[in-house]
């Protein structure tokens, strides 16, 4: 997850792809808007046999904003691949994901 994170920071698009399950791997150009982002952290909320949930935060705009994820991976050859992802909402009452100390739903909501 971290590597991938990385890749996404440093745009190494082969990186990310070549992590990336041949049955949902997009091509490179729908990549673009994520290489292009400033991302600022990455953040393991928690971790599974084949799950990772994480908040990575990012600016845009003169704002931080943040991407939570929990991303599904599969066992292929020997080698975890990403496979799919769902984007939990975080609890109304719970501090924002994109840290600024401030509840969920008087900020980012």
């Amino acid at each position: 997850m971290r590597a991938r994170y990385s890749a996404h920071v440093l745009q190494f698009p082969a990186f990310i792809l070549a992590s990336w399950h041949p049955d949902s791997r997009p091509d490179e150009a729908q990549l673009a808007p994520l290489l292009a982002l400033d991302w600022q952290g990455l953040e393991i909320l928690a971790h599974h046999h084949d799950s990772v949930t994480f908040v990575a935060r990012y600016r845009q705009q003169d704002k931080t904003a943040f991407h939570l994820e929990k991303s599904h991976f599969v066992l292929t050859d020997g080698q975890w691949l990403f496979h799919s992802a769902s984007h939990p909402e975080p609890d109304r009452n719970a501090p924002c994901p994109c840290g600024s100390g401030r509840k969920y739903k008087r900020c980012c909501r």
